[in-house]
Formats: structure tokens, C-alpha cells, sequence
């Protein structure tokens, strides 16, 4: 029973605490609140599309040839991006390349050598040419 009653006066506080919260509310502000923002964002959206309406008359355009522009726009971002994307990873690589010959380098390794080595025997054919050049060692190939 005490328990009970425990219960019965928590819930009586917590009810009490709630209708004062309720009270304390004001449902107009909160209404005239959302209208008047309603109102702005309906007053931007007309400014917005009074804009466009005068860009496209301006050029002289209709809605329908702007839509084909600007999906042309869309591809070329597109691949834009993409070319940028190959770019990086192509850079990327010059510079790992780069860090490889650097490292060959600081050995004095022979050009010559270096053809010798697998996956580099398809370049043997250039030792000869890159002699005559004076590059006989690795370090010669650093720019």
C-alpha cells in the first residue's frame, strides 16, 4: 500500500510538472513563428524563380534548352574530374619512379647494370645511345 501510494504522489508530481510546462507554452508564438518563415521562404522562392525567369530570357533561351545546358555542364564536370583523378594517380607515379631512380642512383649503379636487372632487359638497347649521351651511371638520368 505504501508503495502504491509512493507511486500514485510521483506520478501526481510528474503530471503537475508537465501541466506547468503546458501552461508555459505558447502555441501562437510558436505558430506566428512558423508562418512568418513560411512567408520568407515563399517570398525567397519567388525572388529565386523571378531570377531565372529573367537569366533565360535574357539569352533568349527556353526552360528546355537550359536543362540540356546545364546536364552538358554535369557531364563535363564529370569528366573533368576525372581527368583530374588520372592526373594525380599518373603524378603519383612519377614521383614513386622518381624516389626508385633517386635511390639506384645513390649506389653509383651503372646504367648498364641496371638494364640487366629482370623486367629492365627490354632496355638494354638504349645503353649504347645513352653512352654516347655521357650518361653512363644512374646519376646521369636525374634531371
Amino acid at each position: 500500500l505504501k508503495e502504491t501510494l509512493s507511486n500514485i504522489e510521483k506520478k501526481t508530481f510528474e503530471s503537475k510538472k508537465l501541466a506547468l510546462k503546458i501552461k508555459g507554452f505558447n502555441f501562437e508564438n510558436k505558430v506566428m513563428h512558423e508562418k512568418n518563415e513560411m512567408v520568407a521562404a515563399t517570398k525567397k522562392h519567388a525572388e529565386n524563380e523571378n531570377e531565372i525567369e529573367k537569366a533565360i530570357a535574357k539569352t533568349g533561351q527556353t526552360e528546355d534548352n537550359v536543362a540540356n545546358f546545364l546536364r552538358l555542364t554535369h557531364a563535363l564536370i564529370g569528366g573533368t574530374m576525372a581527368a583530374q583523378a588520372q592526373t594525380n594517380a599518373l603524378d603519383a607515379r612519377i614521383s614513386v619512379f622518381y624516389d626508385m631512380i633517386s635511390r639506384e642512383c645513390r649506389d653509383q649503379l651503372s646504367i648498364k647494370d641496371l638494364f640487366k636487372k629482370p623486367g629492365l632487359t627490354g632496355l638494354q638497347r638504349f645503353t649504347p645511345i645513352l653512352a654516347k649521351n655521357k650518361m653512363i651511371e644512374c646519376e646521369d638520368l636525374v634531371c
